[in-house]
């Protein structure tokens, strides 16, 4: 049952790429044996009579950083091993440290430090890039097209995958208001008129840097603080204190901690309360729920999706305790969580990614979880899992496009019984899932089922670029947009004509050159923000302002040039897969 999977490689069909068709036409005669060019390398590489199972053929690595949380040995883990680790070790057998949590994230391009060591990105002149608020006011507009083909559960459920694999912590500082000094960094306010008079920055903590994988001093890297793997960690957790936090120990049946439901006690439980959440909006006993992401309560679509994979795991554990009565809770626990894991790699492979990135590519990538027949062997040691800074930190962040202003709640028959929640009262704000007057958590998930997903383009909602947390609901936030600018600059994130160049050896040496890849009215916006084309769009926007000409057939984003000729790994790389 244990997986790699290889979520760093979907970055080459969701942002690494470039503007061309659209997404669901067939693939031309030169994208195929690109396709196919790319997979024969892959097999290629290797020397002859090389067997992903033989140890004494796997190259050897340099030596990882122990500091860093490479503190796994070969010793540590057994080819027997029936259940995987929380923190990812022990996945690859042979590269035991590969993908563990609390490890540096891996690089697709160079850093591009302003000091060349660990310092924001600068522009190429050594001068300051433009204010990140600023380009999030002038880029972003302000009404979207809706997909018609798919419903909001596509953000949230991307989301609760991008929880998954990715999360890089901020550093362990108190910031003083407005003040740049060490690892603060705030986004200065100017004239601007939603902010007017309320406050001079948005607050900002960079992320927390280690040394990379090698251990080198320099350039500084970030941190991974879960599994690079889809192994439900946001469920789990990554960290034998978490898991265990988690767990009913109380009982003999392998369950995960719940509450039940305060009106109906027989009848569905949900989320363990969390009483160290400070950002929650609490009403009298009921507060925010607990999971293996503390990132559970951000909007209530997830905390939805959450509960669900709670409610699941009992549900199953209380099966297969009816099953095998001579299971002890340990057994049940982790035969539940396997069986779990499965699932959720099956949904994200079988139901979510051709969405992304249609059909006919899934089926030519050999993305699809076979159901018979002749199973499937890409397995392959000498491929690195570990989660891209440029994915977690930029590309998969498209998602934010989706992200509606408000949640539409659905009674049983799908009719608009409730009242709309605006999503700025949706933050941290554990009131909605037991708000049973309004259709509690299950008016939530049926919205989201039903209502029409925002479109992938440069379109923001202002409930996140002007109240993103924003306490009280109905005041000034933070803006999601210009804090992700920020935050690319932060890693070192190079620009989009860098990506360009790497994914397609397109050098752009104006703004015009960029007019294949974007649209007219964005090109012009950058040039009234950059001195530069090398300069625009700025670190982050290559994830967030792409041009998404209309589809005549439905996928979420659309086909772009693929980087399959710098991308020297398969796309899924499997060990024990369900398959098997």
């Amino acid at each position: 049952m244990r997986a790699m999977m290889l979520v760093r490689s979907i970055v080459i069909m969701l942002c690494l790429v470039l503007p061309t068709t659209t997404a669901q036409e067939a693939l031309s005669a030169d994208e195929i044996n690109e396709i196919e060019a790319s997979l024969g390398q892959n097999k290629r590489q290797h020397p002859p009579g090389f067997s992903p199972v033989d140890p004494d053929l796997v190259p050897p690595i340099p030596g990882l950083c122990p500091e860093n949380g490479y503190d796994k040995v070969s010793a540590d883990c057994t080819g027997s091993q029936k259940y995987r680790t929380f923190d990812g070790s022990c996945n690859n057998l042979f590269h035991v440290n590969w993908g563990k949590a609390i490890g540096p994230l891996a690089r697709f391009l160079d850093p591009d430090y302003g000091d060349g060591k660990s310092s924001p990105r600068r522009a190429s002149d050594g001068s300051e890039l433009p204010n990140p608020r600023l380009i999030s006011s002038t880029v972003t507009i302000k009404q979207s097209p809706v997909s018609d083909s798919f419903t909001a559960l596509v953000m949230s459920f991307g989301q609760f995958l991008d929880h998954d694999f990715a999360l890089s912590p901020e550093s362990l500082v108190v910031c003083p208001d407005c003040v740049k000094i060490g690892e603060c960094d705030p986004i200065p306010i100017y004239d601007d008129y939603f902010f007017y008079e309320e406050t001079e920055c948005l607050h900002f903590t960079r992320s927390r840097r280690v040394k990379p994988a090698n251990c080198a001093e320099f350039p500084k890297e970030q941190q991974n603080i879960v599994s690079s793997y889809i192994d439900l960690s946001m469920v789990y957790g990554s960290t034998q204190e978490a898991v265990d936090s988690l767990r009913d120990l109380n009982s003999d049946l392998g369950l995960l901690r719940s509450v039940p439901n305060p009106l109906y006690p027989t009848r569905k439980e949900y989320l363990p309360f969390d009483d160290n959440n400070t950002m929650c909006a609490e009403d009298g006993d009921i507060k925010c729920g607990l999971a293996g992401d503390f990132r559970a309560p951000e909007q209530v679509g997830l905390t939805s999706l959450h509960t669900m994979f709670l409610r699941e795991h009992n549900r199953v554990a209380r099966e297969l305790a009816s099953i095998n009565p001579h299971w002890d809770g340990e057994r049940l626990y982790q035969e539940t969580r396997r069986i779990l894991i499965a699932m959720w790699q099956n949904i994200v492979f079988k139901e979510y990614i051709h969405l992304l990135i249609g059909t006919v590519r899934a089926n030519a990538y050999d993305l699809f979880p076979r159901s018979q027949g002749r199973m499937r062997n890409h397995y392959d040691p000498t491929n690195d899992v570990t989660i891209l800074n440029e994915f977690s930190t930029a590309c998969f962040r498209m998602g934010h496009s989706m992200i509606p202003p408000s949640f539409t709640r659905l009674d049983k028959f799908y009719n608009v019984a409730f009242d709309t929640l605006e999503l700025n009262f949706a933050f941290f704000n554990a009131t909605h899932m037991f708000d049973f007057d309004q259709g509690g958590m299950d008016s939530i998930s049926l919205g989201l089922t039903a209502s029409p997903l925002m479109r992938v383009d440069h379109f923001f909602s202002t409930k996140i670029t002007n109240q993103l947390f924003a306490d009280p609901a109905e005041g000034p936030g933070s803006d999601l947009v210009a804090i992700n600018i920020q935050r690319g600059r932060d890693h070192g994130i190079p620009g989009y004509t860098a990506v360009l160049k790497k994914c397609s050896t397109v050098e752009i040496e104006s703004f015009d050159d960029l007019q294949p890849f974007m649209s007219d009215d964005v090109i012009g916006k950058f040039k009234d923000l950059y001195n530069e084309p090398t300069e625009a769009p700025d670190d982050n926007n290559f994830g967030q302002f792409p041009y998404f000409p209309p589809r005549p057939k439905p996928t979420v984003i659309n086909k772009r040039v693929q980087c399959s000729n710098t991308f020297k790994i398969p796309i899924v790389n499997l060990n024990k897969w369900k398959e098997n």
